[in-house]
């Protein structure tokens, strides 16, 4: 079965973490790792271990892996309805493995990047 290794993003400004230092989150069931400005705190780790969200400084990152139910394109679109419900999408790319959208949700931006594993 192949995953979706997702990354999202979602960030009063990121100008906060300008010339601070970054730390690397690993994840040990679905071997992805994230590089997070190191201010963040990451909360407790869920018992499935699918992944962590890190807060501090007006920012909320997830970083999280699932199994697929669908294909790639099949996530992207509903991420795309989803997001444009509640926010404003200002960027989207696909490509053949993965997809980026960010935009804005009330006054906060967001950012996800979501990655096709192997199985």
């Amino acid at each position: 079965m192949k995953r979706f290794l997702a990354c999202s993003l979602l960030f009063a400004t990121v100008l906060a973490f300008a010339g601070t230092k970054w730390t690397t989150y690993t994840n040990a069931r679905f071997g992805f790792s994230v590089q997070l400005p190191s201010d963040l705190r990451g909360g407790p780790e869920p018992a499935n271990g699918d992944g962590l969200t890190f807060t501090g400084g007006g920012v909320t990152v997830r970083a999280y892996g699932g199994n697929k139910m669908g294909t790639l394109d099949e996530e992207y679109n509903q991420r795309l309805e989803f997001l444009k419900k509640d926010g404003q999408v200002t960027y989207r790319h696909k490509g053949a493995d993965f997809f980026v959208i960010s935009g804005k949700v009330g006054k906060s931006d967001f950012y996800q990047r979501t990655v096709e594993g192997k199985d």
